[in-house]
């Protein structure tokens, strides 16, 4: 007897438990709706607009979830991304941070209308209770196709720090393992790249037209501190400062140092990115440069009028800049 009222009290405590956990659950989800909702609230309000095809719930009994079909985050006029699946979720017994992985077929669309598309996870760390300053991304396995191949990115991460005045981004990412069209003597691997960038001030809210003319209007600024590219026995590093002019359109100036440059650009001519002529004035500037200042020496590089120039001698011409919204 005794031990049948033992069993049933541990079940009724073990029922209690589930009950208990149940709601605990509900209620997390619950409010992780509407935290969502929120956010989607003051996006608009700052012309983004997140929407789903579907959405349903998921993670019982640990984690709170919730899994959006077919996402899509788009600024009015500027940028757009989307993706298959997009999983957002926060443990039950612990809300300190949300964690949203998107995975399976993405895009995105920049301005200009130019389109990337890629296949991979990608997962951010979101902190609950604040305002998040400081967001960290990991990607893995991501694939992106191209005209030559498929680039196949091993790994990255990066972070992007917000702050009064400026945001900040770091970037870690490699290898990158290249098709054999773009090859280019080098080998398969692109064995690291790293950038360290700080955009001054931060950008504005409102349409994507509208945005970046009151960023321009302000003296916006990209600084590139430092954008480093290791392949096989060649080196790159770029640093500099980059914005738009009056009419939104991109102008740089930079100082890039190249290793084994004669590989480099001969990738640049594989991948269309710039003609063969253009590679062999880029040469004749760069040996005129290595005498004075030896091997690695710095290569004045512009962007204006819609063209890439390397010591003021044209080398491509770049796509014109839509920013939609009457631009």
């Amino acid at each position: 007897m005794t031990t049948r009222k033992t069993l049933t009290a541990l079940g009724v405590a073990g029922l209690t438990l589930i009950g208990a956990d149940f709601l605990a659950w509900h209620v997390a989800t619950d409010r992780l709706r509407a935290a969502l909702t929120a956010f989607q609230a003051r996006a608009a309000s700052q012309g983004w607009h997140l929407t789903a095809v579907s959405e349903r719930e998921a993670g019982f009994p640990v984690t709170a979830a919730l899994i959006l079909r077919e996402a899509r985050l788009a600024q009015t006029g500027g940028f757009a991304w989307r993706a298959g699946r997009v999983r957002i979720d926060v443990s039950v017994l612990r809300w300190g941070v949300v964690r949203i992985t998107a995975d399976g077929t993405q895009g995105m669309t920049l301005p200009g209308n130019a389109p990337l598309a890629f296949d991979g996870p990608i997962t951010a760390t979101v902190p609950w209770r604040r305002a998040a300053t400081a967001l960290r991304f990991h990607i893995g396995a991501l694939r992106v196709p191209t005209k030559q191949g498929t680039l196949l990115l091993r790994a990255a991460t990066a972070t992007v720090t917000r702050g009064a005045t400026e945001t900040s981004l770091a970037v870690v990412a490699g290898p990158v393992v290249v098709p054999p069209a773009l090859d280019a003597g080098l080998g398969p691997e692109i064995s690291r790249i790293t950038l360290a960038a700080r955009l001054r001030p931060n950008w504005p809210g409102g349409n994507g037209a509208a945005a970046a003319r009151d960023w321009q209007g302000q003296g916006g600024a990209l600084r590139l501190d430092r954008l480093d590219l290791a392949w096989g026995a060649a080196w790159a590093s770029a640093s500099g400062r980059l914005g738009l002019d009056d009419d939104l359109q991109p102008v740089a100036h930079l100082a890039l140092r190249l290793r084994d440059k004669a590989a480099l650009l001969n990738a640049l001519v594989q991948s269309g990115t710039i003609s063969p002529g253009a590679a062999l004035a880029a040469n004749a500037v760069l040996a005129l440069l290595a005498p004075a200042q030896g091997d690695g020496a710095a290569l004045p590089v512009e962007i204006k009028h819609d063209r890439l120039m390397a010591a003021r001698i044209p080398l491509a011409r770049l796509p014109h800049l839509a920013w939609g919204g009457g631009e």
